[in-house]
């Protein structure tokens, strides 16, 4: 075998292998991808639900647990019959993606005068850092349309 042949075997080989590397670190990291991206959407339905039913905002992950819990019609420990998306326990979820309580009003009073959406609090968002979200599910956006829909409601 000629040196050159060599050559294009090894580079050809590389380039292999750095595809398969590739390849196999997008596969590994898409189950993490959707814990962020459902685990947003499935937050701000829970913000929500705590205010349509109790009438104020959530101050912890523990309010959320009663909305969580009192959601769909025969619940499951493992989130899969409370009407969510994501399949995740409230843990899980409280695992994934952080919600600053404590900004909740901001993003309420930012919708309910009327402001456009254009930079909002990142009220809810991912422990990770992705900015990843589902096309019309951004979960500060879904909280601040909920808070405008009920700004026009009342």
């Amino acid at each position: 075998m000629t040196k050159k042949r060599k050559w294009i075997i090894s580079a050809v080989a590389a380039v292999i292998v750095a595809a398969l590397a590739t390849g196999v670190g997008i596969v590994l990291s898409v189950p993490a991808l959707l814990r962020d991206l459902y685990g947003q959407w499935d937050t701000a339905e829970l913000v929500i639900r705590f205010h349509r039913q109790e009438h104020r905002l959530p101050l912890s992950w523990n309010d959320l647990q009663q909305v969580y819990s009192g959601s769909g019609s025969q619940q499951e420990s493992d989130g899969k019959s409370n009407g969510l998306r994501g399949g995740m326990s409230l843990p899980q979820l409280e695992e994934t993606i952080v919600i600053d309580f404590t900004r909740l009003p901001e993003l309420q009073q930012i919708a309910q005068s009327g402001l456009p959406s254009a930079n909002l609090p990142k009220v809810v968002h991912t422990r990770s850092g992705r900015r990843s979200h589902w096309n019309n599910a951004e979960p500060n956006q879904l909280i601040y349309d909920y808070f405008r829909e009920t700004r026009n409601n009342h």
